[in-house]
């Protein structure tokens, strides 16, 4: 009866020993998390701070350069019939190019501001759950 006893205070330590050193473990991914994620917080932020940054100046690049697709277009309007009619089916396919770029410009935009939206909603809840294991971890 008293071996049995023994082994089973054996066990016990054992166990024992095995939950302090998981506790331990534990205490320094707890550290180690809370020095990681107020960083990865901030990144996040950041990363979607740029992309509402990028966003706006991207689509006043593609508004700049279709306005100038549209002097440049003016320009040669002018100057096509100043020339001569031979020339207007020429007109009229740079007519078809601007309108050809100016639509793929357009769904681009809306592309990327799909794009923008689709991150900014992918990032809200990443960070809600980082914050939420901080604070299950502090």
């Amino acid at each position: 009866m008293f071996l049995y006893v023994e082994r089973l205070l054996n066990l016990h330590r054992s166990h024992f020993l095995k939950i302090q050193h998981l506790q331990k473990i534990l205490l320094l991914h707890s550290a180690q998390l809370k020095l990681i994620l107020p960083n990865l917080q901030k990144a996040l932020l950041l990363h979607s701070a740029l992309l509402k940054l990028i966003l706006p100046q991207f689509q006043n690049v593609l508004l700049l350069r279709s306005a100038q697709l549209e002097l440049i277009f003016l320009h040669y309007r002018k100057v096509l019939l100043f020339h001569s009619a031979q020339l207007e089916p020429i007109l009229l396919d740079l007519q078809k190019v601007l309108l050809l770029h100016s639509a793929r410009l357009k769904l681009i935009l809306l592309d990327l501001q799909k794009v923008l939206l689709l991150h900014s909603v992918q990032l809200e809840p990443i960070l809600l759950d980082l914050q939420k294991v901080l604070l299950l971890h502090s």
